[in-house]
């Protein structure tokens, strides 16, 4: 009976092994105070490296991303609006820089608007599941973005009523467990405009620490 060797990661930094990439990253972060959950890219716009936490990203900047967009052409691919349920037209493009589709912003605005709590998928128990250190972590993020959107460079005071978001980078779905989703480096302060841009796929979210100009 043959057996299949079990492909393990060794931390960069110490002796240490791991069954997992991420269990090696979440152990550097937490151990030596250093991701390396990000990898170097090649933008395919200017040919610059840029570093990332998304597989699937292609170009280094919002500019570039521009780019890409503009010289993309209809492959006559198509999607389901999440809300009506009718055809939307998509480009290659999007289907790497987007989760969900919809017709407009109305029909996702009504999508927002109807879907109940519950079915959030950091939802649980009546509450949102952000792990019992949220309050401190987020304030421990703003602190470090001194207390300004990473985007615009909006203030708490300049939003009004909205406050300040800390979004995660990568989306709380994607983690089995909370606490990896809460790390510093996955954590980054937003106005509410530039925090729906992000979410939707329609802005690239800057790197923790990075202005976005």
């Amino acid at each position: 009976m043959s057996t299949t060797a079990r492909e393990s990661f060794d931390c960069p930094s110490c002796s240490r092994t791991f069954d997992t990439k991420k269990g090696r990253s979440v152990h550097h972060q937490s151990t030596h105070g250093e991701s390396i959950a990000k990898t170097t890219k090649e933008c395919v716009v200017c040919g610059d490296n840029f570093t990332t936490y998304f597989d699937n990203q292609k170009a280094c900047s919002n500019a570039c991303k521009g780019s890409l967009i503009s010289e993309c052409k209809s492959e006559g691919l198509t999607e389901k609006c999440e809300d009506c349920g009718s055809t939307v037209d998509v480009q290659g493009w999007e289907r790497e820089w987007k989760d969900m589709f919809f017709c407009d912003m109305s029909c996702k605005a009504s999508w927002q608007k109807e879907r109940p709590p519950e079915e959030h998928p950091s939802w649980k128990g009546g509450y949102r599941l952000r792990g019992p250190n949220w309050r401190e972590k987020r304030d421990k993020v703003l602190q470090r973005d001194g207390r300004k959107c990473r985007v615009c460079g909006k203030t708490s005071d300049d939003v009004e009523n909205h406050g300040l978001h800390v979004h995660h980078i990568v989306k709380l779905r994607k983690f089995d467990q909370i606490e990896d989703a809460n790390m510093m480096d996955n954590l980054i302060t937003l106005c509410p405009t530039h925090h729906t841009e992000v979410e939707s796929g329609d802005r690239q979210c800057p790197e923790p620490g990075d202005t976005d100009e």
